[in-house]
């Protein structure tokens, strides 16, 4: 059996990162378990068996979809904590890593990833145990190079929900904004206060 047919007029690669862009949206709208093939080769307009030629299955598509929004941003955060140095120089630059991906696709990646999280991370889980054997090694230095290892898993984990919640609060701060006349607070501050809550738990 051969490829299944498409339009001249688009590559191969064109199609996939067509098929990819679109079931980014439905994903971050719906999640994966209320998404389908047929609402995603009906939004593309692309004949539904080309998503199984180019993907294999539902599953491995919202996969591709995670590694492609989500590799990156592990990368720069292994990278960042495998450089010396205490977990609290470290940081602003993790907190900056997460606020730019989110930054660069705010229309997609928060929604995304709550609905990933609030599913129970199954997908993430899985991409996680993909890799850790770069991720293990890295994580388990830092936490034996802290004195507090439980303020460090805090830490870790907190920046990236403190943040994530940054910019899926932003339609609220936004509607607040326009009722009372006062511009919303701008991304400077914003990463400010995530800074002062990752280190001491507080808004200033």
């Amino acid at each position: 059996m051969g490829r299944p047919r498409k339009s001249d007029k688009i590559t191969d690669l064109e199609m996939k990162d067509h098929i990819l862009a679109v079931a980014e949206e439905i994903f971050a709208i719906k999640g994966f378990a209320a998404t389908t093939t047929r609402e995603i080769a009906a939004k593309s307009t692309a004949n539904k068996n080309l998503i199984f030629y180019y993907f294999g299955s539902k599953a491995n598509l919202y996969t591709s979809i995670l590694e492609k929004n989500i590799a990156p941003v592990i990368d720069s955060l292994l990278q960042i904590l495998s450089e010396e140095g205490k977990l609290d120089n470290k940081i602003d630059s993790i907190i900056e890593t997460y606020y730019e991906a989110f930054a660069r696709n705010s229309a997609i990646l928060p929604s995304l990833m709550a609905r990933e999280l609030a599913a129970g991370a199954p997908f993430f889980k899985t991409f996680i145990a993909g890799r850790i054997d770069t991720i293990k090694p890295v994580l388990s230095v830092a936490f034996q190079t802290e004195e507090n290892s439980f303020s460090t898993y805090f830490k870790l984990t907190n920046i990236i929900a403190v943040t994530l919640f940054s910019f899926l609060m932003r339609p609220v701060r936004e509607m607040i904004a326009d009722h009372v006349h006062i511009p919303p607070p701008g991304d400077d501050y914003v990463r400010d206060q995530i800074r002062q809550f990752t280190k001491f738990g507080v808004l200033v």
